[in-house]
């Protein structure tokens, strides 16, 4: 949590400066442009040519020693979706990706206030872990994750949905010999797409999972090891 309060006292343009990838200028004619789009100041830049989006995230992680997660390979839990409003995740550029236990997992793309932190650990009742990415992979998951049309029939209030989830199909009495056929293609098919499976969402998935480990439990981690040496010495 030290590492979300030191941010919400920074600005991502004085953290660029200070990394001499854009001038005072530079800041000063992005921040007037700012006033009159209300974009983010880190996609103004970009949009200028002043900086790329490599920059601002790798400004961003290091500075508060974020990981990077890029969030277009990953998975997103499908209870992340009706979380927060679509205009609030559009206008700050986060979003959810998965809760652990009371940790609620976010990637952001630019610098949130300590009262959009507050709001969203209050709304969520969750402790933020936040992940850092690019500009353009946070809006491409919002518009293509989030912003999707909702289905025929909504659900109760608060209930999330997967729209990548194929919809359920009443399956029709067959013959043994015709259902022991279609159970073997059915698994030909199942190992055939587990092998095509994209290996970057796995491999995201686990990293996320070391990092998460990482910046969340290593202190606990380090305490149960030396309890229970002393226990044996």
């Amino acid at each position: 949590m030290a590492n979300i309060r030191r941010m919400t006292k920074k600005r991502l343009g004085e953290l660029l400066v200070q990394e001499n990838l854009i001038s005072d200028e530079q800041l000063t004619e992005g921040l007037e442009e700012q006033k009159n789009t209300g974009e983010l100041l880190g996609e103004i830049l970009v949009r200028k040519g002043y900086v790329n989006e490599s920059d601002v995230a790798r400004t961003i992680a290091t500075q508060f020693s974020f990981p990077y997660l890029s969030v277009a390979h990953y998975y997103i839990a499908p209870e992340m979706r009706g979380l927060f409003k679509l205009e609030t995740m559009e206008k700050y550029c986060f979003v959810p990706i998965d809760r652990f236990g009371d940790v609620l997992g976010i990637v952001i793309a630019g610098l949130l206030d300590q009262d959009i932190i507050d709001e969203i650990e209050k709304h969520t009742k969750s402790t933020i872990q936040v992940y850092v990415g690019k500009v353009s992979e946070v809006k491409q998951v919002i518009r293509e994750r989030f912003a999707a049309a909702p289905p025929a029939h909504p659900p109760a209030a608060g209930t999330a949905i997967d729209v990548t989830a194929p919809p359920k199909l009443t399956p029709i009495k067959k013959g043994k010999e015709e259902e022991d056929e279609t159970q073997e293609a059915a698994a030909a098919a199942g190992d055939q797409k587990a092998k095509s499976a994209g290996k970057d969402d796995e491999a995201v998935m686990q990293e996320l999972e070391q990092q998460f480990k990482k910046f969340r439990f290593f202190e606990e981690d380090d305490k149960g090891k030396e309890a229970t040496e002393e226990k044996k010495g």
